[in-house]
């Protein structure tokens, strides 16, 4: 047996070990966890159908603070529901109801840390900024984790492929599913920003230059730009600090985490664009889904059409923008 065969091997037997493991965890919840469950209900606790219910519960038992908080908790993942925002506004205008104290029941920890963190940086309180920023981003990166992890659930495949067609069927759904998880995360109570991941990197970088880190604030720069390389503001920032006498040139080195994820986007995205472009594929129904026939534009195109171009003015550092909550 070669070399070859043995990776191959090996690779089926990590599979065969997180099974085990994953059954063993399903041991200890009722139907196998989520994924047990119906797809409809599935799909009416991702749109977060049950609040619907319970702002009428606590309307009913006069709790009228939680049931504003309901319907808003609903309405940040259901900004067009009519109904919703009618009930909304009928909660706003009781006496009962202080609107600056409703809460998104389903704000992840990395959303209220990252508000705090802005909130810091207005009132130039920069020590705050790093805690709270910091903490942010690890916490975000944990919640697109755990995001990517359910995407690896059961997938009802609707025809009977063989073997190897089976694995890159299901893994293909599994890796669109992961792909959609940056959109689900990047909201801030119902405010959709594409650049939320990196621009913890353009708040720590002036917080850190604020506290007189210099290699730190030059770390953030350069993660910043392993997401927008040719981003205009972020050019000049790190031009601002290549200026600076106690700055060296390894100083500009990414932090870790930004490298990792993003060498994982772009080397997903590539693989996905492979796909659109090549490949016809199951989606659970029994026809076969044309990628090309779905979305105008592949998932790579998209990328490098959402990169800013510009080119480096005079040397000036730039603060991130104010964000008003």
């Amino acid at each position: 047996m070669g070399p070859k065969s043995v990776d191959d091997l090996q690779f089926f037997e990590k599979m065969i070990r997180k099974t085990l493991c994953l059954l063993k965890c399903n041991k200890h919840n009722p139907k196998d966890g989520l994924h047990g469950l119906p797809k409809s209900v599935l799909k009416e606790f991702e749109d977060l159908k049950p609040y619907e219910y319970l702002q009428l519960c606590y309307y009913q038992k006069n709790l009228l603070q939680k049931a504003a908080s309901a319907v808003f908790t609903y309405l940040v993942n259901n900004p067009d529901n009519k109904v919703m925002q009618e009930n909304l506004k009928f909660y706003s205008e009781l006496p009962e109801v202080d609107m600056s104290e409703v809460v998104n029941f389903e704000a992840r920890n990395y959303v209220s840390l990252y508000i705090h963190g802005a909130e810091a940086y207005q009132h130039e309180d920069y020590k705050s900024v790093i805690s709270y920023i910091e903490e942010s981003l690890e916490d975000y990166l944990r919640a697109e984790d755990e995001c990517r992890a359910y995407c690896e659930g059961p997938f009802d495949q609707g025809w009977f492929p063989d073997f190897v067609s089976s694995i890159a069927n299901h893994f293909t759904y599994c890796l669109k599913c992961k792909r959609r998880c940056p959109d689900k995360l990047n909201s801030l109570n119902g405010e959709k920003h594409q650049d939320l991941l990196a621009s913890h990197y353009h708040f720590l970088q002036y917080a850190y230059y604020k506290v007189g880190n210099l290699r730190k604030a030059c770390e953030a720069v350069a993660s910043y730009l392993m997401f927008y390389p040719a981003d205009e503001t972020m050019m000049n920032n790190k031009e601002y600090y290549f200026k600076l006498p106690k700055v060296e040139k390894d100083f500009f080195t990414p932090r870790e985490e930004a490298v990792e994820y993003v060498q994982r986007q772009e080397y997903e995205l590539r693989l996905l664009d492979f796909i659109e472009n090549e490949f016809s594929f199951k989606d659970g129904s029994e026809n076969a889904i044309d990628i090309n026939e779905t979305e105008n534009k592949s998932s790579l195109t998209k990328v490098k059409d959402s990169i800013i171009m510009g080119t480096v003015s005079k040397s000036k550092l730039f603060p991130p923008p104010i964000i008003k909550f």
